[in-house]
């Protein structure tokens, strides 16, 4: 099915627009009913290191394929890549989840952590971890571990301040985590697979690197 998948974004790059995908519609309703069976098994998989997912439902972990232009200068109604997000209540704004990407281009990008935190629980998080030097250490730890780092480097940077946040020293002991507006990581590589079921596999072995890093910024939810 996600042959079937990739084929059809892949001709819907080219068609980008109304009336391809309404000629295309009944296609599109098969392979998203077969989409979320292939998104039951990535679940079942994830579900093995991190019980909290085991009771996620298919449909909360995808997303609509129609695109929302009216804050985009990119106008085109569909979108062209295939996602979906693993959270224990549900995909929502703010939540700390998994996340698996494949790209128009056949990349496939997986990670996750905490992204778009709302300001005032971000500001209760910088505030403790500028008075929580034991909870700091343990999540250094995790980024330092071997399997996190070779895989994902570390906490992406894309979205940092460019320098101390309002309220903070430039001099505070870890600066570099104080900046963060978001607390997520991710890896790229060319997307392999032989099957369905091969696909899984491949993203929950990926994904359970980022396991611990996910777990401890759940650590965090409810920091007031």
């Amino acid at each position: 099915m996600l042959q079937d998948y990739i084929k059809f974004i892949t001709e819907l790059k080219d068609n980008n627009n109304k009336v391809w995908f309404d000629n295309n519609r009944d296609r599109w309703d098969k392979i998203r009913k077969g989409w979320l069976v292939v998104i039951q098994d990535v679940i079942h998989e994830i579900a093995k290191f991190d019980e909290l997912i085991t009771f996620t439902l298919p449909k909360q972990c995808v997303y609509r394929i129609k695109r929302d232009v009216r804050f985009s200068n990119n106008k085109n109604p569909y979108k062209d890549h295939i996602s979906a997000v693993f959270c224990p209540q549900g995909k929502k704004d703010g939540c700390i989840a998994y996340y698996f990407e494949i790209t128009p281009f056949g990349d496939l990008i997986t990670g996750g952590g905490w992204y778009e935190i709302d300001p005032k629980r971000l500001l209760a998080v910088r505030n403790h971890i500028a008075e929580n030097l034991d909870d700091i250490e343990e999540l250094r730890g995790i980024l330092e571990s071997k399997s996190f780092s070779k895989t994902y480097g570390g906490i992406s940077d894309q979205y940092d301040l460019k320098t101390h946040p309002k309220g903070f020293s430039k001099e505070s002991v870890n600066l570099d985590l104080l900046k963060h507006r978001n607390f997520i990581a991710s890896k790229r590589k060319k997307l392999v697979f032989k099957d369905d079921a091969d696909f899984a596999k491949i993203i929950a072995k990926d994904l359970k690197d980022i396991a611990p890093f996910i777990k401890f910024l759940r650590k965090w939810e409810n920091i007031s």
